[in-house]
């Protein structure tokens, strides 16, 4: 990863030093702790800002599957589902088999809720007869 940014800043013309690239490390990693310190707070949107600010600075995929986490603690099914399928692809494939079935488990539950709101309500009995 180092090396990757290293190289972007070089074409793109930017000064940049490997003591650069670990200060961004870092940073990353104090982000993802603090998040990780929110998450199991409960504070889902809390952590969810500091993942994804340790995404922005790292680029490390695993940082994806706490996103995904955080938005299906605060009830973004959707959204979670959307993060896992991009962590899907940048992922290591021996992640492939558990992104595929936290998948699948949202997408039951979002068709379950789905399905629970389209629920038509029972007819009314009818009226007694005179």
């Amino acid at each position: 990863m180092k090396v990757v940014v290293l190289l972007c800043a070089l074409i793109a013309g930017a000064p940049v030093s490997a003591q650069t690239v670990v200060k961004g490390d870092q940073q990353a990693k104090a982000w993802f702790v603090n998040g990780q310190d929110l998450y199991e707070n409960g504070e889902y949107a809390k952590a969810l800002m500091a993942f994804d600010m340790a995404f922005r600075l790292s680029g490390r995929p695993n940082v994806l599957r706490s996103i995904a986490y955080c938005h299906e603690h605060l009830g973004k099914l959707e959204k979670a589902i959307d993060v896992l399928y991009q962590y899907r692809g940048v992922a290591e494939p021996s992640k492939f088999s558990e992104i595929d079935q936290h998948i699948l488990r949202l997408e039951e539950e979002l068709n379950q809720q789905a399905a629970a709101v389209f629920i038509p309500a029972p007819a009314p009995a009818p009226a007694p007869a005179p």
